[in-house]
């Protein structure tokens, strides 16, 4: 049989029960010997930059030693040393891990960001960069991968058993004293309860809200774009450039011969700040043409009047989208309104539709899951930027015009 895993996880699908199976069959004086040593994780300097591995699945302790994987203890004392080394220019994560338990995981996230606040950070993804380590080098002033490289797998997860059934039938009776129906939650002897379900969904939710959060300060990106993105799935490097959860693919020695030349720059980050500061203060208005693109010069105009934020002015062209799809839906037309067909054409007029409609599907699909409509429509625009784009093109057909009235009256 295999050994189930009891604890809340951070790891890309498929590689929990892989896992399982690896500690299967373990004696105990084999867990006594590795319990001697715990895995080290230790950075080597090349040329003023230390390279510092990320291998194997992320957790704490004994363990490690069986699966070759990451102590995350060690992997923090790691990242710290190196910051603190004034020998140590730029920092490089080598990495290639499903991710792992969660244990530990925000106090490596925020010695990556404290380093990152010190000097350059970056990490390259050899062949996999999944969950928990993807939360912690997201915090990375850039990130890169080789090329069939898979990114991504954002989410929690909690595999539990309920055995009680089992025992019962085998004629055994657990007794189960406690001094709270709740002190039993989890133990695969004693029946799993309602009470439990929310108690140990809560968990995963409250460390999935983390996750998200230290993903989008980390990656610039709003927590919207981020949930659009939080399905578990993982991406190829191409991809997972186009969707910004990496920046390039590369190389590693590639990567590693730029920072060893010299290039060391970065911004100054707050240990403390979970948030990137253009979305807590009024845009400009090339913030507002960049995360709201194919507006007119009117809302541009109102935004900045209001000393909107980025993520208000987000929230505004979206509710303004949704008027006119739901305008443009059923509604007779209007004495003097040019349809879509009769602005673009017929041939390019199926295309447009198409777009219109599949965004319409992706939205319900995210309304079905639990997302309210505005929150389902920013992140299917952030999941699928493309046919954002599409729709907002089919919705608003004087795009360009518009645009170029924008540059006209701003630039």
């Amino acid at each position: 049989m295999t050994v189930p895993l009891q604890n809340l996880l951070a790891i890309a699908p498929g590689y929990a029960q892989t896992l399982a199976t690896a500690l299967s069959g373990i004696r105990p004086e084999e867990l006594a010997r590795a319990s001697q040593f715990l895995p080290a994780v230790s950075a080597t300097i090349q040329r003023g930059v230390a390279v510092i591995p990320i291998n194997g699945p992320i957790g704490r302790g004994q363990f490690m030693n069986l699966v070759e994987g990451c102590d995350i203890d060690r992997l923090t004392d790691a990242i710290r040393d190196a910051a603190d080394n004034d020998a140590v220019r730029a920092i490089l994560f080598d990495v290639y891990s499903p991710g792992g338990a969660v244990e530990g995981l925000a106090t490596a996230c925020d010695e990556v960001r404290r380093a990152a606040s010190r000097k350059r950070v970056e990490a390259h993804v050899s062949d996999l960069c999944a969950s928990a380590a993807f939360m912690v080098v997201s915090q990375c002033h850039r990130i890169s991968a080789s090329r069939m490289s898979l990114c991504g797998s954002i989410g929690t997860r909690w595999v539990l058993l309920d055995c009680s059934e089992m025992l019962a039938k085998a004629g055994v009776k657990v007794i189960d004293l406690n001094t709270s129906p709740l002190k039993s939650a989890g133990d695969p002897m004693v029946p799993f309860t309602e009470a439990h379900g929310k108690y140990f969904g809560g968990l995963v939710e409250t460390f999935f809200s983390d996750f998200v959060k230290t993903v989008a300060a980390g990656r610039k990106m709003s927590e919207q774009a981020v949930l659009g993105l939080a399905d578990g799935q993982l991406h190829v490097a191409s991809e997972a450039v186009t969707l910004r959860l990496i920046d390039a693919v590369d190389t590693f020695p590639s990567v590693l011969s730029r920072l060893q030349a010299g290039e060391t720059s970065f911004k100054i980050r707050s240990e403390n700040q979970m948030i990137d500061n253009s979305t807590a203060r009024p845009a400009t208005l090339a913030e507002l043409r960049e995360s709201v693109p194919n507006m007119d010069a009117t809302f541009y105009l109102a935004q900045l009047e209001s000393n909107a934020t980025i993520l208000q002015a987000q929230a505004d062209a979206i509710a303004m989208l949704q008027q006119r799809a739901a305008a443009a839906g059923g509604a007779p037309k209007r004495h003097g309104v040019k349809t879509l067909e009769e602005h673009v054409g017929a041939g390019v007029r199926d295309a447009s539709v198409g777009a219109v409609a599949e965004f319409g599907d992706q939205v319900a699909e995210r309304m079905r899951a639990g997302l309210g409509r505005r929150d389902a429509v920013r992140a299917v625009a952030g999941a699928h930027p493309e046919l954002h784009a599409a729709y907002v093109a089919s919705t608003n057909p004087n795009t360009r015009r518009v645009q170029d009235l924008v540059a006209e009256r701003f630039a």
